[in-house]
């Protein structure tokens, strides 16, 4: 009687899986990531603009001095979150690709291992086949040889 079928690199396959939902939840988090910096970024740069239109209106009416400091330094530090803001969206973007790669790497070797796992089923299948047709050679060969006795 042939055993069971077993993958010899099972383990190696389960971990990869495991492994592919780790990395998936970690994609879907640094989505989110980016998608919360992009829009981080898109309100700090409405602001910018907003500000900057009420600005003109006011520097158009006539601005002091005092006022006119106010602004200046207000809008520096509004561009410089502008600016932290875009960073944070690059390495948010690099993130999620880092990601992405592990991701097409991982299901490319759990396809391998899924090829591989068909290929060692498949023998083992051949392998059956054959202890049957064994088995079957020798009882035919055992029904000749006993009919020939009697």
């Amino acid at each position: 009687m042939m055993k069971n079928f077993v993958f010899s690199l099972h383990a190696l396959l389960e971990m990869k899986e495991v492994f592919k939902d780790k990395v998936q939840a970690e994609h879907v988090a640094a989505e989110a990531a980016l998608d919360k910096a992009l829009e981080t970024m898109t309100c700090l740069e409405r602001t910018w603009e907003k500000e900057n239109e009420q600005y003109e209106q006011i520097v158009k009416k006539g601005i002091s001095p005092m006022d006119l400091e106010t602004y200046s330094l207000y809008f520096e530090e509004l561009q410089e979150m502008v600016v932290a803001a875009a960073q944070e969206v690059s390495h948010a973007q690099e993130d999620v690709s880092r990601k992405q790669e592990a991701l097409i790497e991982l299901f490319k070797e759990i396809k391998i291992l899924e090829k591989l796992r068909q290929k060692q089923y498949g023998e083992y299948l051949s392998e059956v086949k054959k202890q049957e047709n064994n088995i079957n050679e020798d009882i035919l060969s055992f029904n000749v040889t006993e009919s020939v006795a009697e």
